[in-house]
């Protein structure tokens, strides 16, 4: 996995973004962590804080233990994330690390 030198993740470029748009096809319609951090390239305890802080839209079953995420959610996530390679914007990401 690629970190930059301050350890929090850097935002995709443009061109990152469609690659991650078009990969996420090959996904199923409803994600699971494991998913979703494979796809955006985050650690389990970034994922879950996506969803506590609602960023990422997930849900449970009922009695279910496992977060399932759907797939538009993570497509609106990826397609509304700020993309500059120099600086991390949007409360969402903001302390966020790798």
């Amino acid at each position: 996995m690629e970190r930059n030198v301050s350890g929090y993740i850097r935002p995709a470029r443009a061109d990152n973004r469609e690659s991650r748009l078009a990969t996420l096809s090959n996904y199923p319609d409803v994600l699971t962590v494991p998913h979703v951090m494979e796809l955006l390239h985050l650690g389990k305890s970034n994922v879950y804080r996506l969803i506590k802080d609602k960023t990422l839209p997930a849900f449970r079953m009922k009695g279910g233990r496992k977060y399932l995420i759907p797939k538009d959610g993570v497509a609106m996530f990826i397609s509304n994330m700020c993309y500059t390679e120099d600086s991390v914007s949007g409360s969402s990401l903001e302390g966020v690390h790798r």
